[in-house]
């Protein structure tokens, strides 16, 4: 992002980056792309003062989907995008780890914002039996998430959300669920339900089970399963809207070591 200051172009970074893992999912994609930029416009920009990016981190094989792996290459990304800045400017990036499917309708209703040391969940889900759930979307400095390693590289649906969570408390950030909004319970957010076949749901909940199981055994509090597990290469880089240069295709290729 650039801003004109007299007689020449500053380019500043972005004071938040929001982080969409993404595949094969065009319709929602272009949904997102039609609304969040003016929301973004008027909470980040207009009443934070502000400079947003949108970027889609794209899995380019047909592995299972790994939602967590994605997040992690976008913080790397990060990383090596704004490798000239101050490593403390840097972590203080706000990243916002966003659901392509999820979109906010009603003005004002979500606030993009976090404090150093603290993890915000506006909307998600709630299961006293799992704990902290950072699902849907969470916002929280670049810092803080490295602090924590990042998120658990899952293949397939589940939990990876709920481990990020507890690595949050292990590591004594503080998840703000203040006025969080239950998962489908706002006229406001629009957010379909996505597994409705029993197919799908024999295939989450053996995800699921998968997944816990690695959940379980692993000290959130030194994990071994963190972002630095994963070797990843870009092999291309769009701009969907010509108008919008601050929103970018990532699409990727990735091994965990």
């Amino acid at each position: 992002m650039t801003t004109n200051t007299p007689g020449k172009e500053q380019h500043l970074p972005p004071t938040h980056i929001i982080i969409l893992p993404y595949r094969d999912r065009e319709t929602e994609l272009a949904e997102f792309n039609r609304v969040m930029p003016d929301y973004f416009n008027r909470d980040i920009c207009e009443r934070q003062n502000g400079r947003w990016e949108i970027w889609y981190i794209e899995q380019a094989d047909q592995k299972l989907f790994n939602r967590g792996a994605l997040l992690n290459i976008g913080a790397l990304e990060v990383i090596r995008q704004f490798q000239h800045l101050d490593t403390a400017i840097r972590n203080n990036i706000t990243i916002v780890f966003h659901d392509v499917d999820i979109v906010i309708k009603e003005p004002g209703l979500i606030q993009y914002e976090c404090q150093p040391g603290e993890v915000r969940h506006p909307y998600g889900e709630i299961d006293p039996r799992k704990g902290p759930m950072l699902g849907c979307f969470c916002i929280m400095r670049l810092g803080d998430y490295l602090r924590v390693g990042g998120s658990p590289n899952y293949y397939g649906w589940g939990l990876e959300d709920v481990a990020l969570g507890h690595r949050c408390l292990a590591h004594q950030i503080h998840i703000n669920e203040q006025n969080l909004i239950p998962r489908y319970s706002h006229t406001g957010i629009h957010d379909p339900v996505s597994h409705t076949t029993p197919e799908k749901l024999r295939f989450i909940r053996a995800c699921h089970s998968r997944n816990l199981a690695q959940f379980r055994i692993e000290n959130q509090a030194t994990p071994q399963d963190t972002l630095a597990r994963v070797g990843y290469k870009i092999i291309s880089e769009t701009t969907p809207l010509t108008e919008l240069p601050q929103i970018k295709i990532l699409k990727v290729e990735f091994g965990i070591n």
